[in-house]
């Protein structure tokens, strides 16, 4: 089958620049910063919003904003994280590989919600695009750890 994932990656990466937020490279890179997670959402079927969760651990503690594509002159929705349940979706992370994982093999170009997982700390930027309702092995393992730590980043907007 074909990968798209050139298109994915471009579909997914419009969303956040619609919000006009800034990539999680430079994101990592400000200064007290120690690490930054995102996770991008594009429902296929427009049932909902497009979103995007971005997770930042800095000196203060951890923040979680999430924005939503059609409402970005609104203020981001701001959820309370702690430190541990960063940890946590870290770790679950880590266990499936996500450092070394590639992209989902034989995403279809439409017909399937996309997720681009994101995460950068210092000069490390990594990221993986699956869709949720086809992933198998290393990429359910993600799937199955944002849905567990992360249900914020997964809430619908109509």
């Amino acid at each position: 089958m074909f990968e798209h994932t050139e298109r994915h990656a471009a579909l997914l990466r419009d969303i956040a620049e619609a919000l006009e937020l800034p990539p999680v490279r430079r994101l990592a890179r400000a200064p007290g910063v120690c690490a930054v997670c995102r996770v991008t959402v594009h429902h296929d079927d427009q049932r909902a919003l497009d979103s995007v969760a971005t997770i930042t651990r800095d000196s203060a503690g951890v923040a979680l904003e999430v924005r939503y594509e059609g409402l970005r002159y609104l203020q981001p929705v701001r959820y309370a994280l702690t430190l541990d349940r960063l940890t946590a979706l870290l770790l679950a992370w880590q266990r499936a590989g996500f450092d070394r994982l590639r992209d989902q093999p034989g995403l279809p170009l439409h017909g399937v919600d996309l997720w681009l997982l994101e995460r950068a700390a210092g000069t490390f930027v990594h990221s993986v695009i699956v869709a949720p309702q086809t992933a198998a092995g290393q990429h359910a393992a993600l799937v199955a750890a944002v849905r567990e730590h992360l249900p914020e980043a997964l809430r619908e907007v109509v």
